[in-house]
């Protein structure tokens, strides 16, 4: 359902259309954290050439640490990041 949402925004390429699939990806690849992954600052995001997947912390307001999520690459274009 996901990757049908974002390739239908992307079939018109529109900086809102695009802006709405990208916001819709981060919160699918985050587990659904859509409220922390907002705070996510890219000149934190790191490399990583084992996994070949971008690692980023995600922000927990209730417990004051940060969770490190990876987006690494998927099966289809439509839900890569």
């Amino acid at each position: 359902m996901v990757r049908d949402c974002v390739a239908a925004l992307l079939k018109h390429d529109t900086p809102d259309n695009i802006t709405k699939a990208f916001c819709i990806l981060n919160g699918f690849l985050s587990c659904g954290r859509s409220s922390e992954i907002a705070f996510v600052v890219l000149e934190e995001l790191i490399w990583d050439p084992f996994y070949s997947a971008v690692f980023m912390g995600i922000p927990q307001i209730k417990v004051v640490q940060d969770k490190e999520i990876a987006i690494a690459t998927a099966v289809s274009r439509h839900m890569d990041w």
